[in-house]
């Protein structure tokens, strides 16, 4: 965290954003409906986290995301980010 921390300049908020081994496997065998299932991954797309993070951190915030999606899925969030929507330095591990 201090490394994370030094890289980040100061404080940030951590996000663990876990789709493939719990909720996509756990969907697969049933352990939720179609209806929970299309929610969860509604409620996990950069968009709606953005939206959600939005709610809660003041205005420039720093936030890491650690997940095991590609870089790439969380584009649209960076740049939310970029356009001044209340967060920056977003990062994936």
């Amino acid at each position: 965290a201090r490394a994370l921390r030094l890289e980040l300049g100061g404080a940030y908020t951590a996000v663990h954003v876990r789709r493939t081994d719990q909720f996509s496997t756990s969907c697969n065998r049933g352990s939720f409906t179609p209806a929970q299932c299309a929610q969860m991954e509604l409620m996990t797309r950069p968009a709606q986290i953005g939206s959600s993070l939005a709610l809660w951190l003041p205005p420039h915030s720093r936030v890491y995301i650690a997940s095991d999606e590609p870089p790439a899925f969380f584009a649209p969030l960076r740049a939310q980010a970029r356009r001044g929507r209340g967060l920056e330095g977003l990062l994936e591990g």
